[in-house]
């Protein structure tokens, strides 16, 4: 079973990669269906290789913008922690 398989909200961007794979997946069959006896795997194996790939490419692009976004919001809220931390030590030092 994969990870957080059947468990898991996906966002606008992982719904459509989804939709694209089914359209994939519609394609490969269609042309093994219409494709010359002896020429089903060359047929199936060209749609996979162009298709496929701009869909991993897709994957690899939404998961990384996904990973940049994440680590923007830690450093952002890291940034505010330690802001805040200066000011609270400045103003315990003004106190003594």
């Amino acid at each position: 079973m994969i990870e957080g398989e059947g468990n898991w909200e996906s966002s606008v961007e992982e719904r459509l990669l989804v939709e694209r794979f089914r359209k994939l997946v519609a394609e490969v069959r269609g042309r093994a269906a219409a494709a010359p006896d002896g020429a089903v795997l060359h047929s199936i194996e060209s749609c996979v290789m162009v298709h496929g790939r701009e869909l991993l490419r897709d994957l690899v692009e939404v998961e990384a913008q996904a990973a940049v976004d994440e680590f923007e919001k830690r450093t952002k809220r890291a940034r505010a922690r330690n802001a805040a931390n200066v000011v609270g030590t400045k103003d315990a030092n003004r106190a003594k």
